[in-house]
């Protein structure tokens, strides 16, 4: 059975610390590891936080003297609410790099050396988590071209195709595309027919998929593709594979490719064997990718900028320059072999770069159908788009001088233009069928960008939307999910770029218009891109709601009152922030979920929408602790008008991504019960935010003290006998959760702290919808009847440890008692 990520942790720090006590494993998201040359009390521990395909170290300790000792010492070190942990909580994603840089951070603590090498110190620094499989593919494949940051390996040798390895997200995708001037299409499908390619599979598992461009019709891809998870980069045996399926996969071809050569090609070990290929990126030298035409960063990192442009001349600052920095050879339209891996050139012929370019000035010229001059500016800013952006990166140097004077550019984009007007008549019946393929044709658009090339393209479409007027539009208003659709397409589709270098595009002299949430353009368009890690959780959790919202809604998407106040309402109980509720939450009013909707209305693609905010929850999944995510999910089903989530195919998806927290399954004898210590990123049992004024409570033992001991919301000042009893029932927890008296009490007083510093904090109100959320947690955490009677008792014991119990303390037992027993059935 292999061993899973915490596993291999675990016996990391076994071997450099053998004293070590590991007091948790493979329960939720958190390896917790006593380490008692650190700190002599086991309540203590180094924790790993495998979450998110990522993994953060820290040290939990609730002792201020310790942390504050540990800061003076070393300033790369910080403080968190119940420790200190690295400054900036990185992440690293493999094993070894968390291990080492776990070894580093437990010497700063103890003040220790251990030994170390640069291996392990360069490891420390790199986040890859695919660093090890290019090695493996390179050491099978010395020929090969590995570009680390990108995740793509290039194999090119003198033949009609190129196969290129790409790591995408969930797949990996192994691709042969062909050169058009040595393998037509039709060649290519009648030697397919006649070997009964589509019919093949690799390993028996992995279908051939054959796809022929819609912009670029002379081009022809093969593919497969592989599904993996991040902890598969470390297994040796999945490389091993991996590897092996790069050799059947050329096997299978051979035949194919065999068709355009004067003699047959080997294996693929020998065609890719012997000799080695340069390689993009290196450990040592981790540069981002210097885009085509640019001379440095402070210059601009795009050749094609309009910021000084009067748009009735249009004219360049400077002339760009012909030759630029090595950038990799775009995903599936590859220069010739014949050219070198590393050029800067993006085609061997600009004309489908430019096909796909003019299919999408439809999109724009309807955006401004009233305008009699936007066509003009249209053609003037494509006609300096191509000569500065597109020209350069010719790799014919032939063709390439025809055109670096701009003399006949004219003629490099009328073939283009007919020919996407050709496809735009024939290919879709109405506007809207077009719109609805947009996504499509700029898929089809970026395997030819490098860097340089995308951002330039990406500037471009800026700027036809920025002089889009609102007047001149078919309906009079344009908002900014119109304008800038095309730039939410690209970015939707390219999650590897550099934030920084969007960043330096979007600041350009642009007109700066703002969506009706606040949220500026750029931060509109990237965060309903999705990547670039741009949304907070909780505008995650917002557009999770919205999701909800919309579904089961007849036509015109008329939002219910009803539903909107019940997700404002869940907000507000799951982040105890009303006040961002509002911001994020409503029907067609000003929000900032609505705003991100937009995006997808305008290709009407509400199911589009679904997937994003699934995608938003399956981070939240993995990102959350589970009770949490639990008592999300039951206030969705208690608050939510019954036809919202009654069959509610939407419900259903998000049901099976989460898969539910595993509740607590007690068997008769409660000894089974398992310690649930802590499950939030921090690692420590509560975190509260008394700006915000939220409290979240991750640790099960911790939950029901708090409640046990909020009956007559008293918060302090027990009497002796009430002490009593509270400890008492304090070290009878530890029987269900595997907890010594010591951990038990320590337990008690950190709940003790917590509501004294709650009473300062909120009002009853507010104590008393927390202390009802922790008992519906409390109640889908623990299914057994009999464990739920017992802590129903234990409020009741303390309740009468005084003598006496106070209407108050009455009526609190009854409630509180209803929802640890039934959750929230009882009150819909």
């Amino acid at each position: 059975m292999a061993k899973s990520i915490q596993d291999q942790l675990a016996e990391k720090v076994k071997d450099k610390f053998p004293e070590a006590e590991v007091k948790k494993i493979n329960k939720d998201n958190f390896l917790d590891i006593h380490l008692p040359g650190v700190h002599p009390k086991r309540g203590t521990h180094l924790f790993f936080n495998t979450s998110a395909g990522a993994i953060k170290v820290g040290f939990y300790c609730r002792e201020e003297e310790f942390t504050q000792k540990i800061l003076v010492k070393n300033a790369s070190l910080e403080a968190y609410s119940q420790g200190v942990r690295p400054k900036g909580n990185p992440e690293w994603k493999t094993v070894d790099s968390a291990s080492s840089a776990a070894l580093v951070f437990v010497e700063s603590l103890s003040g220790t050396s251990f030994p170390s090498s640069s291996s392990a110190t360069s490891s420390v620094s790199s986040s890859n988590g695919m660093g090890k499989l290019f090695q493996r593919i390179k050491a099978a494949y010395p020929k090969c071209s590995v570009n680390e940051e990108k995740n793509y390996v290039s194999f090119t040798f003198k033949a009609a195709f190129l196969y290129e390895l790409r790591i995408q997200k969930g797949s990996i995708r192994l691709l042969a595309a062909n050169y058009p001037q040595k393998a037509s299409v039709a060649q290519i499908l009648e030697l397919i027919a006649q070997h009964k390619l589509t019919k093949k599979m690799i390993q028996d598992c992995y279908p051939l998929i054959v796809e022929q461009g819609k912009v670029s019709p002379d081009k022809l891809t093969i593919r497969i593709e592989i599904p993996y998870k991040s902890a598969d980069f470390e297994n040796d045996s999945f490389i091993a594979n991996l590897i092996t399926i790069c050799a059947h996969f050329h096997a299978a071809l051979s035949p194919l490719i065999n068709g355009f050569q004067p003699q047959p090609i080997g294996k693929l070990q020998e065609v890719m064997g012997g000799g080695a290929a340069v390689t993009n990126t290196s450990v040592t030298d981790q540069k981002k990718e210097t885009p085509a035409a640019t001379v440095s960063k402070e210059t601009g990192l795009s050749s094609f900028d309009l910021t000084e442009f009067d748009l009735t001349t249009f004219g360049l600052e400077g002339k760009p320059e012909s030759k630029t920095p090595a950038t990799p050879v775009p995903q599936g339209k590859p220069a010739d072999p014949s050219v070198a891996d590393e050029s800067e050139f993006c085609f061997d012929d600009p004309i489908p770069f430019l096909t796909g370019i003019q299919l999408l000035r439809n999109y724009f010229l309807v955006l401004s159908s009233e305008s009699k001059a936007y066509r003009a500016s249209f053609e003037a800013i494509l006609r300096e788009f191509a000569i500065s952006a597109v020209v350069p990166r010719i790799s014919d140097d032939m063709l390439r001088l025809v055109h670096e004077d701009g003399n006949l550019i004219e003629s490099l984009l009328l073939s283009p233009m007919l020919k996407a007007e050709e496809i735009y008549d024939k290919d879709y019946d109405t506007h809207d069928d077009y719109v609805r393929s947009l996504a499509g044709l700029v898929d089809e658009l970026l395997p030819f960008c490098n860097t340089g090339l995308f951002l330039d393209t990406l500037e471009f479409f800026m700027y036809l939307g920025e002089m889009l007027e609102e007047e001149e539009s078919p309906s009079g208003s344009l908002n900014a999910q119109d304008r800038y659709f095309p730039l939410f397409l690209m970015l939707k589709a390219s999650p590897e770029q550099d934030l920084e270098n969007l960043e330096i595009v979007f600041s350009k002299d642009a007109k700066p218009r703002n969506a009706k949430s606040g949220c500026d353009v750029k931060e509109l368009v990237l965060k309903a891109s999705g990547n670039f890690n741009q949304l907070s959780n909780e505008e995650k959790l917002g557009l999770i709601l919205y999701d909800f919202i919309l579904w089961d809604e007849k036509p015109g998407l008329d939002i219910k009152i009803g539903d909107v106040a019940a997700a404002k309402s869940i907000f507000a109980n799951v982040t105890q922030n009303a006040a961002l509720g509002e911001k994020l939450l409503g029907g067609f009013e000003d929000n900032a979920s609505f705003e991100i909707f937009q995006f997808f209305n305008v290709e009407f693609n509400r199911e589009g929408f679904h997937e994003f905010c699934l995608a938003r929850w399956k981070e939240l999944s993995s990102e959350w602790n589970p009770l949490k995510l639990q008592l999300l999910i039951e206030c969705v089903r208690r608050d939510f008008h019954p036809n919202t989530y009654i069959n509610n195919p939407v419900l259903e998806d998000y049901l099976n991504t989460y898969k539910g927290v595993k509740a607590v399954d007690l068997a008769v004898n409660p000894t089974t019960v398992k310690e649930e210590e802590q499950t939030e990123e921090d690692g420590g049992p509560f975190i509260l935010d008394e700006k915000k004024k939220t409290l979240e409570i991750t640790s099960l033992p911790h939950c029901i003290l708090f409640v046990i001991l909020q009956v007559g919301f008293k918060l302090d000042n027990y009497t002796p006998e009430e002490m009593a009893d509270i400890k008492s029932t304090a070290v009878s927890l530890g029987d269900w959760f595997d907890l010594d008296q010591d951990e038990c009490l320590e337990v008690l007083d950190e709940i003790l702290d917590l509501l004294i510093k709650c009473k300062s904090i909120f009002n009853l109100k507010e104590l008393g919808n927390l202390v009802s959320a922790t008992c519906l947690v409390i109640h889908s955490e623990i299914t057994n009847e009999g464990v739920r009677g017992d802590i129903v008792r234990f409020m009741n014991d303390l309740a009468n440890a005084d003598g006496k119990v106070t209407k108050e303390e009455e009526s609190n037992l009854l409630f509180y008692s209803v929802l640890i027993n039934y959750g929230g059935s009882m009150f819909n």
